[in-house]
């Protein structure tokens, strides 16, 4: 019996029109261990599709197949038609398949350009920086994605690098692109930005894979969606019109979801106090002025802004990798404000970068 989850996984394609990407019977192994086992899935021109999936159930490992940076030990995969047996990213990038990965491949001691110029090698569109930051600035002006040709990836935002990493790809000849939890480590503005460039770049004609969670990104930016679990694909492009959260939760992770509600938070006694807080900007920071605020025991303190508008400093100072100008930092009663960060570390305060592999 076909379930209305099959149906609504069914293609429509025109007949004798070939899919962007088609993955079919995808297995691979690490060290014995089942990755991927008989997955599929298919991309069609034109569109945002969205993988989804807990952590662990081959989303990225699919998509690393395609890339060419794994090679599958099993199963068949086409490009636009064309069978093909990648073997290297660098034969994925000629054949028209480029991936931003969730932690970025750049080298953060060169410039965008120096990077671009690099993954070019000695192909002949680019020959010397001067051209290749050129083609640069000309690239990101045409996708709307800005970015500086000129300055050194170690100085570049999160979302920056992310976008050095796109246009470096698509100036590669990406006509498929795929991006691995790109909003992960964004604001929400930021998000949305990159989001709909994925769009408009589907509508112009592109194919676009977007590896996600989130499935709010799926109903408001995604054409279709792909469900996989333990290595398999359990749903392969669905309408995302046609299915709901609690379905593709419930696909994820195999058994119903019971949701509790939130209880009413009790806030205790203050266990972080910062006063006044002020520090000089650094050379590519943002200055601290006369910041203050309490976080008592028991809760959630959110602080929300626009990437680049102190939170990194604000994160240096709490930890004591830079030194408040003025202020002060009391954890616990105690003022750790001239502390060394190995002893805020020891009085309790830890933090989780917003890079998580730096």
């Amino acid at each position: 019996m076909t379930t209305a989850l099959q149906q609504a996984g069914d293609m429509r394609r025109p007949l004798g029109t070939p899919a962007a990407l088609l993955m079919r019977g995808i297995g691979k192994s690490f060290d014995g261990k089942a990755a991927l086992r008989d997955a599929s899935f298919c991309l069609e021109w034109g569109e945002v599709h969205a993988i989804v999936g807990e952590n662990g159930a081959g989303k990225s490992t699919l998509m690393n197949v395609a890339a060419g940076v794994y090679v599958a030990d099993g199963g068949e995969q086409s490009i636009d038609g064309e069978a093909i047996s990648l073997r290297s990213p660098l034969e994925a990038a000629a054949a028209g398949l480029g991936m931003v990965h969730q932690h970025f491949r750049l080298v953060e001691s060169f410039t965008v350009a120096e990077n671009v110029l690099l993954g070019f090698g000695r192909k002949a569109a680019m020959k010397t920086l001067t051209d290749a930051a050129a083609i640069v600035s000309a690239k990101s002006s045409e996708i709307g994605l800005p970015v500086d040709p000129h300055k050194l990836v170690a100085n570049l935002s999160i979302a920056e690098r992310q976008r050095a990493e796109i246009i470096k790809v698509m100036l590669l000849g990406a006509r498929i692109l795929v991006m691995d939890e790109p909003t992960a480590v964004l604001t929400d503005e930021e998000a949305r930005t990159l989001l709909s460039f994925a769009q408009r770049l589907s509508r112009q004609g592109h194919a676009v894979v977007l590896i996600t969670h989130k499935f709010r990104e799926v109903a408001a930016f995604c054409d279709r969606v792909t469900i996989m679990r333990h290595g398999e694909t359990v749903l392969e492009g669905a309408r995302v019109a046609n299915v709901t959260e609690a379905e593709v939760a419930r696909l994820m992770v195999g058994d119903a979801l019971t949701v509790a509600g939130r209880p009413l938070s009790r806030p205790g006694d203050v266990c972080l106090s910062v006063e006044r807080l002020s520090a000089r900007a650094t050379a590519h920071g943002q200055s601290l002025n006369d910041l203050g605020f309490e976080l008592h025991v028991g809760e959630i303190l959110g602080i929300a802004g626009v990437g680049g508008n102190g939170q990194e400093e604000l994160v240096a100072c709490l930890l004591g990798l830079d030194r408040a100008g003025a202020g002060a930092i009391v954890l616990d009663g105690q003022d750790i404000s001239t502390a060394k960060p190995d002893q805020r570390r020891e009085a309790g305060l830890r933090v989780i970068p917003s890079d998580r592999l730096a």
